[in-house]
This record gives structure tokens, sequence and C-alpha cells, in this order.
């Protein structure tokens, strides 16, 4: 696995409402400039755009959300790909 962000958000899994508090992040940009992966803990503002992503560990659906000036968009529920 490769190093990345935390992001802390109190956001529910939509397929089993269980509350998700710590996610990876995926692919994040500050008015963007892309955001180096360090282990980071990084806090949500109107200047962040990318994606955070998660595994439910309540029901195992995979989560990749996307992320709009700092806001969550509509959760993809899907299969993490493996190689």
């Amino acid at each position: 696995m490769g190093v990345y962000n935390v992001i802390n958000s109190t956001m529910r899994c939509p397929k089993c409402n269980e509350k998700i508090d710590e996610w990876q992040s995926k692919y994040l940009t500050y008015d963007g400039y892309v955001l180096a992966n360090g282990l980071q803990e990084i806090k949500l503002n109107e200047h962040i755009d990318g994606e955070m992503h998660t595994l439910c560990d309540n029901c195992e659906t995979f989560l990749d959300v996307p992320i709009v000036k700092g806001q969550c968009e509509q959760a993809k529920l899907g299969m993490p790909q493996r190689k």
C-alpha cells in the first residue's frame, strides 16, 4: 500500500449507515496544487478538491467519495481494484 493522507470525516456508510471516522486520500489538490501524500491529517475546507476512499468495517463495502470545494459528494459504492 502506498503513502496517503488521513481525512477525518463523520460520514456514514450509505449502504449500512455505519459511522466512518477515517478515510484515505486518493488525490487531493489545494487551490489546484497537488498535496503530497505523507500520512498527514487533513481537514476539509473550501480550497480542497479530490477524492477519498475507505472500506466500511461493518458491511465491507468499498466507498469512493469525490470532494469538491471541501464538500463531500455522493459516495460511489463498489469493490476495490486488486492487482
